[in-house]
């Protein structure tokens, strides 16, 4: 008979998951009569996880077209109507609401370039002052009626990427003052309990529990003026770095956000 596939097989041993795919084909003797079959399996772990990688990039290309063709028209359609609006009437509010409406689409663009570049990997990572790359991350946020207390020693390092710690800095800055009403302070620290890594917290009113699991979502928010992309930003890049970040309730009752990563004090 000819060769046959039969199935792909998965083997997993000590933990680790392969796949094989299982040819069957008659082996014939010398007078070419079957004695028996002959089954070959050919290892087709690479190939499966390339396939998953494409089906996950191609998810991931589906959501970025469908947020740009969706929340982009939003402030689009509003910067038309009251720039229509402002040709008929002149008034300087309506041409004041179609500029933030064009503000707030740029930003938009902004952040979702952003996040397509948070697909990449990081090929080289460098020690970084945590202290030091949060302050630098404060001056270049929007960070007006707030705050900052780093409570981080100054020789207190994380190996990473300057670029993409510094954006996850500021992209949590924002947060914190975006979804909070009033003055607030923002905490940076080093976690404690044998626990490498630091925190981002705030004394604002915090993050519903029931809320937390959706924080990082692509396009998820509360706030009627946000993107839904800063933390889901901040979850690539942290992922990018093979770290890990959860959020819970701070000791001023706020939002706080802990990144597990391997420091190191001089």
């Amino acid at each position: 008979m000819d060769a046959q596939r039969l199935t792909d097989i998965e083997l997993i041993d000590d933990g680790t998951v392969r796949y094989y795919t299982a040819e069957a084909s008659a082996y014939r003797g010398p007078r070419d009569d079957t004695q028996g079959t002959q089954i070959v399996f050919r290892d087709i772990t690479q190939l499966k996880e390339r396939e998953q990688e494409l089906k996950e990039t191609n998810e991931q290309l589906d959501q970025f077209v469908s947020t740009v063709s969706h929340d982009l028209r939003n402030p689009l359609s509003v910067a038309r109507g009251y720039l229509t609006k402002a040709e008929s009437t002149g008034e300087q509010d309506d041409f004041d609401t179609a500029s933030e409406a064009l503000d707030r689409m740029d930003t938009m663009i902004e952040e979702l370039l952003t996040v397509a570049r948070a697909e990449t990997i990081i090929e080289e990572k460098e020690p970084i002052e945590i202290a030091d790359i949060a302050t630098k991350a404060w001056q270049t946020a929007q960070t007006e009626n707030a705050s900052l207390e780093v409570t981080v020693a100054d020789t207190a390092t994380v190996d990473g990427d300057r670029e993409l710690l510094q954006s996850i800095f500021e992209n949590l800055f924002r947060n914190a003052i975006d979804h909070n009403d009033g003055p607030i302070t923002v905490n940076v620290g080093t976690l404690t309990q044998d626990r490498d890594g630091f925190y981002i917290s705030d004394d604002g009113k915090g993050i519903p529990e029931d809320e937390r699991n959706n924080v990082f979502d692509h396009g998820y928010t509360n706030n009627e003026g946000g993107t839904g992309f800063g933390l889901s930003i901040v979850q690539k890049f942290v992922t990018a770095h093979d770290w890990e970040i959860s959020v819970t309730t701070g000791s001023e009752g706020g939002a706080r956000f802990e990144i597990q990563a391997e420091t190191n004090v001089q």
